[in-house]
């Protein structure tokens, strides 16, 4: 390969081409006309000799060449501008796009507070909300991702912003929640699972219940918890859910909340980022805004993943 061919213009291009897996997307996060961003895909194509996405039905998909090249060209890039950094970030007067991922759980809980934040101190730049990454090689184009799903395997750092536990929540007038509620029927109501990751019928809830043998009945599972509540409102089905969700004053509106009939375990929403952004000064200011947030004031505790 002739590196005189290859410019940092280019491997920027590549990368947000593949990260974005669309050159009209790529080139608005690029601030270029979607043209000059095609013609610099023909050009890369060349270069490296693949066609590095591939259409698949009515979207591009990342050949095997273009699925390797991009967590290649994030670590370089972010080495380059490690190097040209200053060691500064300025909110005031840069413009940056900051990545989050998260589920709806994060976006209702906790990126209203911080959006806000964002908008008020660093008014020039932007952020772009994605679900939140499966795995490392997901969370490499990120900033941070707000998870409170467990650990993702891989080089990532987290630290955990509030631990929550999980309350029965139903439709405000439902009969389970005029008296106390015994295990036995806790388990033969029908019930709706959130799994924001759509990974089946079972969630934390199941696993508790599992280590006794025991089993509900869950009958309907849903990506998102703010599609959760329409769906309590009009049928006879409770479901288990964080107790801040259950907290939220456009969620108290319509539905009411009791203790689970056994201890069920909590969970931890904590922030994470990629190892190679930890000393990243944008990221860096974001994270201490993010853990400044007094509604967030509880334990704390951190730690590295991978």
């Amino acid at each position: 390969m002739d590196l005189h061919r290859i410019d940092l213009n280019l491997l920027r291009l590549v990368e947000a081409v593949l990260r974005e897996g669309s050159a009209s997307r790529a080139a608005v996060v690029l601030r270029l006309s979607q043209p000059a961003v095609s013609q610099g895909l023909r050009r890369a194509r060349e270069v490296f000799g693949d066609p590095l996405l591939a259409r698949h039905g009515n979207r591009l998909i990342h050949t095997p060449r273009g699925a390797a090249l991009l967590p290649e060209l994030r670590a370089i890039l972010d080495q380059v501008e490690g190097l040209l950094s200053p060691g500064r970030f300025d909110p005031a007067s840069t413009t940056r796009d900051f990545a989050i991922g998260t589920s709806d759980l994060g976006q209702v809980l906790i990126l209203p507070k911080l959006v806000a934040r964002v908008v008020r101190q660093a008014p020039n730049c932007r952020i772009k909300v994605v679900p939140p990454p499966r795995d490392a090689a997901e969370a490499e184009g990120l900033d941070l991702a707000l998870m409170g799903a467990p650990e993702t395997a891989g080089p990532l750092r987290w630290q955990v912003l509030f631990h929550d536990r999980f309350v029965l929540m139903a439709r405000r007038d439902h009969p389970v929640l005029a008296g106390p509620l015994s295990m036995d029927a806790f388990l033969q109501l029908p019930q709706a699972l959130v799994s924001p990751r759509s990974e089946g019928f079972e969630g934390p809830v199941d696993a508790a219940l599992a280590k006794q043998r025991l089993k509900r009945r869950v009958a309907v599972m849903v990506p998102s918890f703010m599609s959760l509540v329409p769906i309590l409102l009009e049928s006879d089905l409770i479901a288990a859910v964080p107790q801040r969700f259950a907290d939220l004053p456009m969620v108290r509106e319509t539905c009411g909340q009791c203790a689970l009939p056994f201890d069920a375990p909590g969970y931890a929403m904590k922030v994470v980022w990629p190892i190679a952004r930890d000393a990243d000064p944008a990221g860096l200011w974001l994270r201490r805004l993010l853990a400044g947030m007094p509604e967030l004031d509880t334990k704390r505790g951190d730690g590295s993943i991978g």
